[in-house]
C-alpha cells in the first residue's frame, strides 16, 4: 500500500465534492499551507503507478519448470551456436511439452547474457594440434615467460593494391565506388622479426623468390644472426634450420632456436604487424608501383612500427596463450 500523505486526502475530498477553497482550509488546518490554485496542479498531475517487479521467467512457463528450461536453453547453444530458433522450439517441446513462441526464448537468452556476433573465421587447428598448442601456453605460463629475450620472426607476401576498402561518395554517385583493380597484382615477399628492443632487419624478395636452404641462411646471415637473442620460430622453419645450419654455425652465431607448436600463427604476434602493415600501405601510403610499395613497407617498419609499438604485440602474446587455454587448443582472434 502507498503510504498515506496529506496529498492522497486530496483525491478523497474532491470526490466527497469539496471545493478548492475547502481543500485548502483543511490543509491549513492540518500544518500544510497549500493555495487552491496549487491544489488544482496536484489533482490533475497523473496518479503514480506502481509496476510489479521484473521477473526474468516468462509467464508462459511454469515455476516448476522454469530453472530446467533455461538450462537446457543454456545447454543448447554452448553445444551448437548455430542453432536456429525452430530447432531449439522442438527440442523444448519434445523435452518438456511446451508450446513456446520466440519471445520466452529470448528472453532467457538475454537474461543469460548471449550476444550475436558475426562470424570470425580463423586459421585451422587440427585436433591433433590443439593438445600441444595448451601444453606450450600452460608451460609458458608456469614458468611466467616475459618473452624479452625472444625475437617473433616470419614472412608475409604483399601485393600492390592502391585502393582502400571504404569510400565516400554520393548517394546520387554510386559508381565512383568501383576501382580499378589488377588482375595479377604485383608483389613482394618480405621477412622481418620484432622483439622487446624494436625491430629486425626487414629483407625484401622477388615474389618468385623460393625459401629453400641456402635463401633461408642468406636471410639469417642478413638479419638475424648478428641478434643475440632466443628467435622465435614456427615449426617447418626449425625443421629448416635444422637442415641447413651445421652445428658449428649454431656454436658460433649464439642463435637459439625455440619451437612453437604447429598451426599457431595465433601465438606469433608478428601477424599482428603484418595485418597493421597492410592496412597503413592501402589506406594511407596507397602504392602506385612496386618501387612505391617496397618504399612504403620500408618506410612503416623503420619508422611507424616503433619500439613501443613491438613491445604491445609481444604483451598481447600472453592475452593470447589464455584464450587458447580457454577453447582447449581451438583457434582464437588474434
Amino acid at each position: 500500500n502507498l503510504d498515506k500523505s496529506w496529498k492522497d486526502y486530496l483525491v478523497g475530498w474532491r470526490d466527497q465534492g469539496l471545493s478548492l477553497e475547502e481543500m485548502s482550509s483543511r490543509c491549513k488546518a492540518m500544518g500544510h499551507i497549500c493555495s487552491p490554485s496549487s491544489i488544482k496542479r496536484l489533482l490533475d498531475l497523473p496518479l503514480e503507478i506502481i509496476k510489479a517487479p521484473y521477473s526474468p521467467r516468462p509467464s508462459t512457463i511454469p515455476p516448476e519448470l522454469y530453472d530446467d528450461v533455461r538450462t537446457t536453453i543454456i545447454d543448447l547453444y554452448k553445444d551448437d551456436d548455430e542453432i536456429t530458433m525452430t530447432s531449439l522450439l522442438l527440442k523444448i517441446e519434445e523435452k518438456f511439452n511446451l508450446h513456446l513462441s520466440d519471445y520466452p526464448i529470448e528472453r532467457i537468452r538475454k537474461e543469460s547474457g548471449f550476444v550475436n556476433l558475426n562470424v570470425r573465421h580463423g586459421h585451422s587447428v587440427k585436433l591433433v594440434n590443439r593438445q600441444p598448442r595448451v601444453d606450450w601456453c600452460q608451460a609458458r605460463i608456469t614458468e611466467e615467460c616475459s618473452f624479452r629475450r625472444h625475437v617473433f620472426t616470419d614472412e608475409s607476401m604483399v601485393q600492390l593494391d592502391p585502393n582502400s576498402r571504404k569510400v565516400w561518395v554520393l548517394s546520387t554517385a554510386r559508381e565512383r565506388r568501383i576501382k580499378s583493380a589488377f588482375k595479377f597484382p604485383q608483389k613482394v615477399l618480405i621477412w622481418g622479426g620484432i622483439s622487446w628492443k624494436g625491430v629486425t632487419h626487414l629483407v625484401i624478395m622477388h615474389e618468385s623468390c623460393r625459401i629453400d636452404a641456402p635463401e633461408y641462411c642468406r636471410i639469417l646471415r642478413d638479419g638475424y644472426l648478428k641478434w643475440e637473442r632466443i628467435t622465435e620460430e614456427d615449426l617447418y622453419s626449425c625443421r629448416i634450420m635444422r637442415v641447413v645450419i651445421p652445428p658449428r654455425s649454431l656454436r658460433t652465431s649464439s642463435l637459439e632456436k625455440r619451437s612453437r607448436p604447429a598451426e599457431s600463427p595465433d601465438l606469433n604476434p608478428v601477424e599482428l604487424v603484418w595485418g597493421d602493415m597492410k592496412t597503413y600501405l592501402k589506406n594511407h601510403w596507397k602504392p602506385t608501383s612496386v618501387q612505391h610499395l617496397t618504399d612504403g613497407i620500408n618506410y612503416y617498419w623503420y619508422n611507424i612500427l616503433t619500439t613501443e609499438k613491438c613491445r604491445q604485440y609481444i604483451r598481447h602474446i600472453h592475452t593470447q596463450m589464455r584464450r587458447v587455454i580457454e577453447v582447449d587448443g581451438g583457434p582464437v582472434r588474434e
